[in-house]
């Protein structure tokens, strides 16, 4: 699993250098105050935790999916503050 991360962040870094306004893209859009994310949208973003989470179902236990999925945000969030 660790092996698997480090080439993910490769992958990742070299998408960010090679697609900047891409991945600029994913972090300047902002909902208007008030309003909450549509929940197909929110499904959507959640399958975008998909691949790390599944790169660290080897470090947890079956009945630990919930906190696989929250460790696969944090430590997509560590990389992004």
């Amino acid at each position: 699993p660790v092996q698997n991360m480090k080439k993910m962040a490769e992958l990742y870094m070299k998408f960010a250098h090679e697609y900047k306004p891409y991945w600029l893209m994913l972090f300047s859009h902002r909902l208007p105050e008030g309003q909450e994310l549509k929940g197909w949208y929110q499904e959507k973003i959640d399958r975008l935790f998909s691949p790390l989470s599944n790169l660290l179902k080897p470090l947890f236990l079956t009945k630990q999916d919930q906190k696989r999925k929250i460790a696969a945000r944090v430590l997509w969030s560590s990389v992004h503050g």
